[in-house]
């Protein structure tokens, strides 16, 4: 079972005990405190609530992150569990929400949250399909918004690494925290050109920046690449087409990606804002 803790600073103590009764247990935990900050941040988050089969929120507070993050779990139908002291003020819409009243005894408090989210793990909706192909599951992803809210970060970078492969590029993955400047390489065994490939998996809301471009268009410079290119689930902004314009940059959306049927089709066609 994936649990999801949502909760505020204030209660890092309590939430790592409850994190280790859920490991104890078998389940994988997601703690939103542990994902760095920076504009992939929020679809993480999304994700690993879209991911979960249950969210469990520790409301000692009227902490905006804690609820917004309950929005996402009702609004993507996850099966939310909610403990907090008695007293406690909760919204109107949560107070029809399972609940474990907080006792004062940590331990014992713990213990009892994960015997509750147990028996509301059955209340999942069902997960994706999964498919055969990365082609497949990103084609999926396109005409499904919550298919592809439900990716985290890296594994839509997995995913676009390996439809690369699937259609027969020499791809390298570079490594976490390599000074390369790009998430991926991808070389032409005929003449060894490369192009530097940077994936981003971003909210709906958000668009790549010009920090982006301006980072890649330095990683090609100084690797002595053919090309640099951005493969994001959302569009970019008109600063950022606008500084792609004057170098070797490429920016395509996912739709862009699996519609372009070479290399050369994804690098020339004409970049338009999405």
């Amino acid at each position: 079972m994936k649990v999801f803790i949502a909760h505020s600073s204030r209660d890092h103590e309590f939430v790592a005990s409850i994190a280790k009764q859920f490991r104890d247990s078998g389940h994988d935990v997601f703690v939103p405190v542990s994902v760095k900050a920076g504009e992939d941040s929020s679809s993480e988050i999304s994700a690993a609530i879209r991911s979960a089969n249950v969210v469990v929120a520790v409301v000692t507070a009227a902490n905006l992150n804690v609820f917004y993050e309950l929005g996402l779990a009702s609004g993507a139908n996850v099966p939310i569990l909610i403990t907090a002291h008695s007293g406690e003020y909760l919204p109107s819409n949560l107070m029809a929400v399972p609940y474990v009243q907080m006792t004062g005894d940590g331990l014992r408090d713990a213990k009892m949250i994960v015997r509750r989210a147990e028996d509301l793990k059955g209340l999942a909706t069902a997960r994706p399909t999964s498919f055969n192909t990365a082609e497949a599951t990103l084609q999926a992803a396109s005409r499904d918004p919550a298919l592809l809210e439900s990716l985290a970060p890296t594994d839509f970078e997995r995913l676009i690494s390996d439809l690369f492969r699937e259609r027969g590029y020499h791809v390298l993955a570079v490594t976490p925290g390599s000074d390369l400047g790009a998430d991926l390489v991808l070389k032409d065994e005929k003449d060894g050109k490369r192009v530097l490939v940077e994936v981003k998996k971003l909210s709906r809301s958000s668009r790549i920046s010009v920090e982006t471009v301006r980072k890649l268009q330095g990683a090609v410079s100084r690797e002595g690449a053919s090309a640099g290119l951005v493969v994001s689930t959302s569009g970019s902004t008109a600063a950022a087409f606008a500084l792609a314009a004057g170098g070797p940059i490429v920016l395509r959306t996912l739709e862009d990606t699996l519609a372009a049927k070479s290399m050369k089709e994804l690098l020339n066609v004409k970049q338009s804002d999405r």
